[in-house]
Formats: structure tokens, C-alpha cells, sequence
């Protein structure tokens, strides 16, 4: 599927007649069908019920509107970002952090990306790892600093290691732990 799919089917959706939507496409009717035949072939159901004189929504084609509208709107969105950004004019990056995890790198690395790109905005958000993934699939984040995840939880991102920290554990004098040399997770469980 191809966003001019979703752009033909919106406009013969919302003009509910295929000659109409053709003229307002630029775009001959028979090849605008064709189109809109193909995507619901690709779909596996049908958007449109046809008569001789218009078009209808079926119950499916109503649900498919609505997020073929979505799609289209976040598309020219992601455009009009990445375009702005590629071109050191304004936009906004949205970058996803944890504090504790970033508090090393990021304050120097906003330092150097605001030098360079002095007219994007960013907008920082403070965000719990699980919270990150969503907003990278969802578009709503262009980058996060998050804790590797497990690789089930990466599917469809793309991860690069910034720094790699150890960790320390702290218990009281008298806690059982503190007489030991070195901690495994197995005590841990125990502890």
C-alpha cells in the first residue's frame, strides 16, 4: 500500500463519486478505480459499495477513512520535521529521557545539537523506557536515551551505545549482603 492510495481513497471517500474525485486528482477515472479496486484487493474487503451514479462508505471503509486521514497527517508531519531539521531551519525534536540514565550525556549533547541547530526546538520528555518505545513507534518522539531493552522490546528500532555504566549495590553495615565480596542475582532473589 502507497500513501497515493490513501489519497485517492480519501477523495473518492469524501466526494463519495469517482469522476469527481478523478477531476479534482488529475487523474483519469478508469486508472482512479483501478487504484481503488487494487487497495481493497490489497486490504482483503471492500471500502466502497458502488451504484451507477456514486459511491458509499461500507461500515469498514468508514474505519479505514479515519485512519487513512491519520496516516496522510502524520506522513506530511514527519516531512515537514525532517525537512526542517535537514535544512537547519526551525521544527522540533521531541527527545525522550530518563534522568538518571541521561544526566551525563544529555546536557552536553543539547549543548552541541543547539550549536549547530540553533532554530530547532527541542522538547524534552521526561519518560518512564516502556513509555519511550511507544513514543518511538508512535511518532510521537524522534529519540530517546533509554537502558538497552530486551531484544523482543527493540522490533523496529534501531539502538546505538552510547556509554555503558556499572552498576553498584547498597545495603546497611548489618545487612547479610554487606559481608560478601561479590553479589550475584541468585542472592539477590534471596536477600
Amino acid at each position: 500500500m502507497e500513501l497515493r492510495h490513501l489519497r485517492y481513497f480519501i477523495a473518492v471517500a469524501e466526494g463519495e463519486n469517482v469522476s469527481r474525485a478523478a477531476l479534482k486528482l488529475h487523474v483519469s477515472q478508469p486508472a482512479l478505480s483501478r487504484q481503488i479496486r487494487d487497495l481493497e484487493d490489497e486490504l482483503g474487503f471492500l471500502l466502497l459499495e458502488r451504484s451507477a451514479r456514486s459511491v458509499r462508505l461500507t461500515q469498514a471503509g468508514r474505519a479505514f477513512l479515519t485512519e487513512a486521514r491519520a496516516v496522510l497527517q502524520r506522513a506530511e508531519h514527519a516531512v515537514k520535521a525532517a525537512r526542517a531539521i535537514a535544512s537547519g531551519g526551525g521544527g522540533e525534536l521531541h527527545v525522550g529521557y530518563a534522568p538518571s540514565l541521561s544526566a551525563r550525556i544529555l546536557p552536553q549533547t543539547l549543548r552541541v545539537f543547539q550549536a549547530k541547530l540553533p532554530n530547532v526546538r527541542v522538547r524534552l520528555h521526561d519518560l518512564s523506557t516502556e513509555e519511550m518505545l511507544a513514543g518511538l513507534r508512535e511518532g510521537k518522539l524522534q529519540i530517546a536515551f533509554v537502558v538497552r531493552p530486551t531484544p523482543g522490546r527493540m522490533r523496529g528500532l534501531r539502538f546505538e551505545e552510547l556509554a555503558r555504566d556499572s552498576i553498584c549495590l547498597a545495603v546497611a553495615p548489618k545487612h547479610p549482603l554487606a559481608s560478601r565480596r561479590t553479589v550475584t542475582a541468585v542472592h539477590l532473589r534471596h536477600a
